[in-house]
């Protein structure tokens, strides 16, 4: 009998209460401690979200939140890669370090998901395709957590931007790629079944669309891999475009005073939302995009709004983490936690001291870095709130689908948890060590 059926028997019938209760304190409450003892918040958040959650039962996120609940853990991503946009100024980066940014990038997309593949498919005995799924969510980073670390460990300037800017893309990116790829392996485990990109009747307008031109032209037609180019191609496209135009549109109407000082934020707020929601009913993942692009078009081109939306963003901001670090924990089923604990360190230790210092030397082989600087940057990369959001998603569906891969929510919460711990407690102490630190 769990917690909540207890309390139910002695005639306690609002565990939602209890529910929300925990979810709010322990949420924001835990990122207090955390900060006065000077650690990542996540270190203690992912336990405390199972230890209420899955352990008690007293969290139960899917009856809290109902099916609106993955639209709200999208809704509260894509508000923190906004806000993570918002910090993404061209103007502060020298030419070397967008260099360092865009190979960076680059060389951990690829590492990450070749690398990654063949070692989750050895480790844990899995088809290479399934393994390519859960490599391919490893590829994000965590802006959330590495924000955190940098303050830290209070590296230089160039090694902030360039950390910093290669775990904000990288998240958007990560999540694109691993979607492409789980559209491959329901297309693949079920190959009679109708499978769009996007159900919406925007998304299916386009196919239809793109259907009847440019596929037809290019004799494609009724393959099924036009939904992966799709996914692949349009999802990042019509998302950065819709994260330009809804930038664009804020800055007209605020040069022609339609907008006053007042209503600023409630009007960024409602824009990004909005973009969110409607980048996500045209393809999945669209609106992450949309959301990080506003971000950064008001960073370079409105300044002023930049920083107004930054107080408010650095208020929200705790509490949207706390939210959804301890509800989609509560999801985690222990028992698998605890079967896939070894191989899944073994592959923290491969991420941590292979393919990290490996993508790290190879990306900035002829950049203006030092050696020292190249460690601190191999010594950052902690997966955080998108690998796990979508962890937990692409988990539902497979099983909806009847494709089910058991070990991939207990492997991307176990990497999580333990490369926020091993950076978090470490790369302060490495670069103090390496003479990089300016505090």
């Amino acid at each position: 009998m769990t917690t909540v059926e207890y309390l139910a028997s002695i005639g306690f019938h609002e565990p939602v209460i209890i529910s929300l209760f925990l979810v709010f304190v322990l949420g924001v409450g835990i990122q207090w401690i955390a900060q006065i003892k000077k650690i990542p918040g996540i270190i203690l958040l992912l336990p405390a979200g199972m230890f209420f959650g899955a352990y008690l039962g007293l969290i139960d996120s899917t009856s809290l939140f109902g099916e609106s609940f993955y639209t709200l853990v999208t809704l509260g991503v894509g508000f923190l890669l906004f806000a993570d946009g918002l910090n993404l100024n061209f103007s502060k980066l020298e030419k070397s370090e967008k260099s360092s940014i865009k190979k960076m990038i680059l060389f951990n997309t690829i590492l990450c998901l070749v690398l990654g593949t063949l070692i989750i498919s050895y480790l844990f005995n899995m088809k290479w395709y399934d393994a390519t799924l859960i490599a391919s969510l490893l590829i994000v980073s965590g802006p959330t957590v590495i924000g955190p670390i940098l303050e830290y460990s209070k590296p230089n300037e160039r090694l902030k931007h360039i950390t910093m800017w290669e775990a904000i893309v990288t998240d958007p990116l990560g999540a694109e790629i691993a979607t492409i790829i789980l559209y491959f392996l329901l297309i693949f485990h079920n190959p009679d079944e109708l499978l769009n990109t996007a159900s919406s009747p925007f998304g299916q307008i386009i196919h239809n669309v793109l259907q009847n031109t440019i596929f037809k032209v290019l004799m494609v037609h009724g393959i099924y891999f036009d939904d992966l180019i799709i996914t692949a191609i349009l999802g990042v496209v019509i998302g950065c475009l819709l994260g330009v135009l809804i930038a664009a549109f804020y800055i007209q109407a605020k040069n022609r005073g339609l907008i006053k000082n007042r209503y600023v934020l409630i009007i960024i707020w409602m824009l990004v939302f909005g973009g969110i929601l409607l980048g996500e009913l045209i393809f999945p993942e669209a609106g992450l995009f949309t959301a990080l692009v506003i971000g950064i078009v008001l960073a370079n081109k409105e300044k002023r709004t930049a920083r107004i939306t930054k107080k408010l963003s650095d208020f929200i901001e705790p509490i949207i983490i706390g939210l959804l670090f301890i509800t989609l924990s509560a999801m985690v089923d222990l028992n698998k936690l605890w079967e896939y604990m070894v191989p899944s360190l073994v592959l923290v230790a491969i991420l941590i001291f292979v393919i990290r210092p490996l993508t790290t030397f190879i990306a900035t082989y002829k950049e203006k870095l030092t050696f020292k600087e190249k460690i601190f940057i191999s010594s950052v990369h902690p997966r955080g709130i998108v690998a796990a959001a979508s962890a937990s998603l692409f988990s539902l569906k497979l099983n909806h689908s009847g494709v089910g891969i058991p070990q991939l929510v207990p492997i991307v919460f176990i990497v999580i948890l333990a490369t926020v711990i091993i950076y978090g407690f470490f790369t302060p102490y490495i670069t103090k060590k390496l003479g990089l630190n300016t505090g």
